[in-house]
Formats: structure tokens, sequence, C-alpha cells
């Protein structure tokens, strides 16, 4: 996968556009047609049901995924929930 890339401001490294879970989300709805759904955490998050920010590192997919994102160290995890199935830890 290739993303657009810019000079950081803060660091002067060569980083992303777009954050890496903005990619991720976009590369497996996009590239390899997998379903995407928010996860538990996120969800609870935007009920106000927690107060944890969640960080976009781990992404709910109704797919098996076999494939690895990852930027300068940061990966992406998934969690996989089935067909019929709500996000659950």
């Amino acid at each position: 996968m290739y993303a657009k890339e810019k000079r950081s401001k803060l660091t002067g490294k060569i980083i992303p556009v777009k954050p890496l879970p903005e990619l991720a989300k976009e590369a497996l709805t996009e590239k390899l047609k997998v379903t995407v759904v928010p996860t538990i955490e996120t969800e609870a998050y935007n009920a106000g049901e927690s107060t944890q920010v969640p960080t976009g590192r781990v992404i709910a997919v109704k797919a098996r995924v076999s494939r690895k994102m990852a930027f300068d160290g940061k990966s992406i995890k998934y969690r996989y929930v089935g067909m019929n199935e709500k996000p659950a830890n």
C-alpha cells in the first residue's frame, strides 16, 4: 500500500498525510472489500459510557484479515467480529 506523504512540521520526518487508522480503514474497505465496524470501545466512548478515548489502532472487521499495516513502528490490530455479531472484546 502506498500513501501520500508530507514532512512533519514538528520533527521534519516524512509522515503520511492521513493518520494510520484512517489509511488502514480506507485500504480495508476500498481495496480488500472488508466491512469495518466500530469497536466496542469506540461505541462506548461515543455513547458517553466511557471517558477513555480509543486510539483507533484496533479495527473491528467482519472478515478475516491477514495483512499487516504499520508505519514507524506503530501497527494496526484487527478484531474479528462474526457477520451477525456486534463488536465485542
